[in-house]
């Protein structure tokens, strides 16, 4: 089970997708979504028949398939997040191979800035 968590508590590094209501996509989140350049999967929640606006994946309305599809989409969106060297890069610092004490990382805080590289941090 994922953990939901409130548009206003993220940055969006740590969500594989969202939802969002009819009057959230009239309140700009649809446009911060882009400009993050994470490319998530958002879902519009509605009870009722609603066009499709721009950057929402689907509209769902709470039947069990859509919230199927929902953590289909976010399955997908994890599994393409991280970059093809991500499993050596993460096995040579396991091995004790790396620093963040180089000027510039902050002590690794820099990752934290995208999902893949939050990823890598955590």
């Amino acid at each position: 089970h994922r953990r939901v968590v409130a548009l206003g508590d993220t940055d969006f590094t740590d969500v594989a997708a969202v939802v969002i209501t009819a009057a959230d996509s009239r309140s700009g989140i649809l446009a911060l979504l882009k400009r993050t350049g994470f490319h998530l999967p958002v879902f519009l929640y509605s009870e009722h028949v609603v066009e499709l606006p721009a950057g929402v994946t689907a509209v769902i309305n709470g039947n069990e398939q859509q919230w199927l599809e929902l953590e289909s989409a976010a399955c997908q969106y994890e599994e393409n997040l991280l970059p093809p060297f991500y499993d050596t890069l993460t096995q040579y610092v396991e091995m004790g191979n790396s620093t963040f004490a180089c000027p510039g990382h902050q002590h690794g805080a820099f990752f934290k800035k995208h999902p893949a590289g939050r990823h890598f941090y955590d």
